[in-house]
């Protein structure tokens, strides 16, 4: 009986340790610089997964069956690009707020002539080569998801990627594909951004760290609610695809 008694008590104070402890780690963002020079930065900012009261209890029991899942997201390449850009900033966001996944957000920022469609364009995806590569690769993300928007003639709507055409990141997308609609997957050679310039110089050496990576592209045209929701659902989808 009190052996009994003495589980009981046990078991009251973890409950009401982590239940203190929940309140005060609920979420939390890690911000870092990871490089700048006279072109601009590269901010990366990490999303940490919420931790519940169940989940607190299950991983100190050793019970836990949740999958542990890492996404990265990468913005501003193309700084006129502002849609994305946005919409993409406000989805992470809202995202690891509610669910059990990593997020990592990468943004660049271009100082000067960055709504200059070729200087900004270089400035971008050269800020990305230098220093979100070298990041990644040491890195253990599910997924990647380069967010753009374009102009009318580059594809029609919402579409994904593979800039490499590589197993891991064709069967994701063919999952993606399938469990989503109001997007499309477009192999590499039916993508008409397949010869832009940031694929040369940081998308496809990205996808050769070995990591699952999307070309995400929404229409500049749309609205931001429309943009939001797809880029909601597209998270979620990759998230509950792995």
């Amino acid at each position: 009986m009190i052996k009994k008694k003495l589980t009981i008590i046990v078991l009251c104070a973890i409950v009401i340790i982590l239940t203190a402890a929940s309140l005060n780690t609920a979420s939390s963002t890690k911000h870092t610089t990871l490089g700048s020079d006279s072109r601009g930065y590269v901010i990366k900012d990490v999303y940490m997964p919420n931790e519940t009261l169940s989940s607190k209890l299950a991983n100190f029991t050793g019970t836990s069956s949740q999958k542990k899942v890492k996404v990265a997201v990468v913005t501003g390449i193309h700084p006129r690009e502002t849609l994305s850009i946005n919409v993409s900033d406000a989805v992470v966001k809202d995202y690891a707020k509610s669910h059990d996944v990593e997020i990592v957000h990468y943004t660049i920022v271009v100082h000067e002539n960055f709504d200059y469609y070729t200087a900004g364009r270089n400035k971008g995806q050269g800020l990305a080569a230098d220093y979100i590569i070298q990041d990644v690769a040491k890195s253990d993300y599910d997924v990647i998801i380069i967010c753009h928007d374009h102009k009318k003639g580059y594809g029609e709507g919402f579409y994904i990627a593979t800039p490499s055409m590589d197993n891991k990141s064709v069967t994701l997308a063919e999952k993606v594909d399938k469990a989503m609609s109001g997007l499309r997957f477009l192999p590499s050679d039916e993508n008409p951004k397949k010869k832009g310039t940031s694929t040369e110089v940081f998308t496809k050496p990205l996808a050769a760290t070995g990591h699952a990576t999307f070309v995400y592209e929404i229409p500049e045209w749309v609205s931001y609610s429309e943009a939001y929701n797809v880029t909601y659902n597209l998270v979620d989808t990759a998230y509950n695809s792995i």
